[in-house]
């Protein structure tokens, strides 16, 4: 079995490919973060018609935002591995849109697992999260589907795992730094043109400013344009050097019983600590409510006292 890629070797293959494809990658990844900063233009303008606007525009960035990692992935996957393949906007979000319903459903699936895993400590958490890191990945390319591709991505880690982690950890640090650098970047941009990007409001709360809300805009733009495909070309290359060097299928066996159990804590854990609250709130939380009518009611009365006394002395 052949060593994975290191981290630095990935990160420049991945920047190689978006150098050379920038004119389709970027269109395709700000897509939908265009769409959201139209609806947040139009709350801004607080005007009632246009709130509502804003809100349903920016619903409907976050479903733009759901097809859109498969519709990028696709993308990558075609400019890698097929020289010459043409790839336009148009094409990739009718894809995406195809494989809407089955990536929803993965991602609910994914996170059930996570919840459940991460709900035994955050040990298990970190294990299992690295396990099916490329469970969209194996959908998007290899058209493995819900707990097949979970399956997959295990498959592929596994006898691997500190490697993988290893490599994702550093890949993760590197873009955490640009992250960094680009909020470093808002607030230099702040101090020059002497525009702050919060202020504080009456009851001590910040609230981004304008100048604040238009930065904003812009380097989410730049992390959804750049940063963003960068990491997901460096993990879809981590994926085929995965695919390259893997053990051979059969031999490895599947936690299908893990998965199951994760699976049901997901669902369980949040419905318990729901019912949980629930169930303190009914038990005590009427206690503070009464209080607090009470010494509402209490200064209600001393006031109107106050108010009979002072009457009583005028006249």
């Amino acid at each position: 079995m052949n060593t994975l890629e290191g981290p630095i070797v990935l990160i420049q293959k991945g920047w190689t490919l978006f150098k050379s494809n920038c004119k389709v990658i970027v269109p395709v990844a700000v897509f939908p973060s265009i769409i959201g900063i139209v609806g947040q233009l139009l709350i801004l303008t607080k005007a009632p018609a246009f709130i509502i606007l804003g809100i349903l525009v920016y619903i409907a960035s976050i479903v733009f935002s759901i097809a859109m990692i498969p519709a990028l992935l696709n993308a990558i996957h075609r400019l890698q591995s097929e020289p010459g393949a043409v790839v336009t906007i148009n094409s990739q979000y009718s894809l995406g849109f195809a494989m809407f319903g089955s990536m929803l459903l993965l991602n609910i699936i994914i996170v059930l697992i996570s919840i459940g895993a991460y709900s035994l400590f955050i040990i298990p958490g970190i294990i299992i999260s690295f396990y099916i890191s490329f469970a969209i990945f194996a959908f998007v390319i290899d058209g493995k589907k819900s707990f097949g591709a979970l399956v997959e991505s295990y498959s592929l880690v596994k006898g691997r795992w500190s490697a993988v982690f290893g490599k994702i950890f550093t890949i993760g640090i590197v873009f955490v730094i640009f992250s960094l650098t680009l909020t470093a970047l808002s607030y230099l941009l702040s101090f020059i043109f002497g525009m702050p990007l919060y202020e504080a409001i009456a009851n001590g709360k910040a609230v981004t400013t304008t100048f604040g809300s238009i930065i904003g805009m812009v380097t989410r733009l730049i992390s959804n344009g750049i940063f963003m495909p960068l990491a997901l070309i460096a993990m879809y290359n981590i994926y085929i050097s995965l695919k390259a060097t893997r053990q051979d299928p059969s031999t490895i066996k599947t936690p299908n019983a893990w998965f199951a159990l994760f699976f049901c804590l997901g669902i369980l854990v949040p419905v318990i600590s729901i019912l949980g609250f629930t169930a303190l709130f009914i038990r005590y939380g009427h206690r503070n409510v009464d209080q607090g009518a009470y010494a509402t009611s209490s200064v209600m009365v001393q006031n109107i006292s106050q108010f009979t006394s002072t009457s009583t002395q005028i006249k």
